[in-house]
């Protein structure tokens, strides 16, 4: 169950909101932030993520490691979605075993998967690969020689858009930053699997 409290600072008067989830049988998790948006957000991910997949038998999280549990849930689950489904569900358990490996599911935590999150949120990526050198130069030089677009595509073996963005002096790929949505669709996957392991006894 999650709280929300509205803190004033005593000396500069500024508000900041603190959320608290309790989980039945586990020591609560609390962070501050500085509005209560942020503060709501970070309460239901805890939530959406923890509280139906984190009740494991102790003695069986011990034993049982995320990448284990990936492996099997992998196996086992990923089988029943479309290929679209599979290949985003991979994609993101990929991403948390490298955030907890070496972990046993006893030690994926509430403040694990917090921080977890939070780093998911600052990370960067790309869609397509930067441009070699060797490509650019010889897209300049079509260019150049006064080669029509289409004919530097032909000539130089580059899709239309690596093209134009060469031309535009842009051969480095853009970076871009999950959305909130995406983030959910991470922690929606964790959480599926925990309690896929919370089914299995893991």
């Amino acid at each position: 169950m999650a709280s929300i409290q509205r803190i004033v600072s005593p000396l500069t008067k500024e508000v900041s909101y603190r959320a608290q989830v309790r989980v039945k049988g586990r020591s609560s998790e609390s962070a501050t932030f500085p509005n209560r948006k942020e503060a709501e957000a970070w309460a239901a991910s805890i939530e959406s993520a923890i509280r139906e997949g984190r009740h494991f038998p102790h003695a069986a999280a011990k034993r049982t490691s995320f990448d284990a549990l990936a492996e099997d849930y992998t196996k086992t689950k990923l089988p029943e979605f479309d290929e679209t489904q599979r290949a985003a569900r991979r994609r993101h358990l990929d991403w948390w075993s490298q955030q907890f490996a070496g972990l046993s599911l006893a030690e994926i935590t509430a403040d694990r998967i917090s921080r977890a999150c939070d780093a998911l949120a600052a990370e960067t990526y790309t869609k397509s690969p930067p441009i070699p050198d060797a490509v650019r130069w010889k897209v300049l030089e079509l260019a150049e020689a006064g080669k029509t677009h289409s004919n530097i595509v032909a000539e130089s073996g580059q899709s239309a858009v690596a093209v134009r963005r060469i031309l535009k002096g842009n051969a480095a790929p853009t970076e871009y930053k999950r959305s909130g949505a995406t983030i959910n669709r991470y922690i929606a996957t964790l959480s599926h699997a925990l309690t896929f392991a919370k089914r299995r006894g893991s």
